[in-house]
């Protein structure tokens, strides 16, 4: 999801780094969702995987990279 004009003074400069690290070094590409999104995930953890055919919903796969308490300034790993 691209950040919003309004918005964008409140990332670091380096957001697409710290976006890229979160989401391809340590997720390693694939989703970090344990189930909260609605579906059900053998093993513990969602089996999507950046750009390919997510296993029950039949989309594409984009991993995007998410504030957890929705705060832009605060990128700590979580």
């Amino acid at each position: 999801m691209p950040i919003r004009p309004e918005n964008l003074h409140r990332y670091p400069r380096d957001w697409p780094q710290i976006s890229a690290r979160i989401r391809f070094e340590r997720a390693g590409g694939r989703c970090e969702c344990t189930g909260h999104c609605g579906l059900t995930h053998p093993g513990g953890r969602c089996p999507a995987i950046h750009e390919e055919i997510h296993p029950d919903t039949g989309s594409v796969v984009g991993l995007t990279t998410a504030h957890l308490n929705h705060t832009p300034e605060d990128v700590r790993d979580g």
